[in-house]
């Protein structure tokens, strides 16, 4: 799907195709890896269309997010990146440029962070923010070597996609010329039988 997503060209056709073939997927789990591919706002499209409920995994978080707090599946998604970022006992910040209605919030990922995204709403009243970030996750090596491979395999299915227009069009000019040749030799052919 990835290579499939990474061969159109405009906004409009790369997201068509996420969110048609996103149904036919395996491995929904890993759908995060191809809107990674793609711009913010792509990404932001898509979560919007299928809803970030369906495309949400914990074990492939790391993408961009942009989540309306009314939405209540929105704010399931929210709450369990918060967890997930509080749980984290590394070093980095795994909510990279998360804004809280359109202003930068630059906070500690502990239990305050779960008011700074709902916008300090006050107790039992539903949060009305529209909340943005990118999960950063680290990677294991593993994973890189992965991804490397991944991208190594999907390069190399793109020359291969061109080779075989390359060929296509090679055969279209001899098929050409063998229809031309055909002709003129069916000509002399019914010349002889006559």
């Amino acid at each position: 799907m990835r290579s499939l997503v990474a061969l159109y060209k405009t906004p409009a056709h790369r997201i068509m195709t996420a969110v048609l073939l996103f149904r036919r997927l395996l491995d929904p789990h890993n759908f995060a890896r191809v809107l990674r591919l793609l711009p913010d706002k792509e990404q932001a499209e898509i979560g919007k269309r299928l809803g970030y409920i369906n495309i949400f995994h914990p074990a492939e978080p790391g993408m961009y997010y942009l989540l309306d707090l009314k939405n209540s599946k929105d704010r399931e998604v929210a709450y369990k990146l918060y967890k997930m970022a509080w749980a984290d006992d590394e070093n980095h910040k795994n909510m990279l440029n998360l804004t809280v209605d359109g202003r930068p919030k630059n906070i500690t990922e502990d239990e305050k962070l779960w008011l700074a995204m709902c916008g300090m709403v006050e107790f039992g009243k539903e949060p009305r923010a529209v909340v943005s970030l990118t999960y950063w996750q680290p990677y294991s090596r593993e994973s890189a070597a992965l991804t490397i491979q991944i991208w190594w395999r999907m390069m190399s299915s793109h020359l291969k996609i061109l080779r075989a227009v390359r060929m296509q069009d090679k055969f279209k000019k001899i098929a050409g010329m063998a229809h031309t040749l055909k002709g003129d030799g069916d000509e002399m052919v019914d010349a002889a039988w006559k």
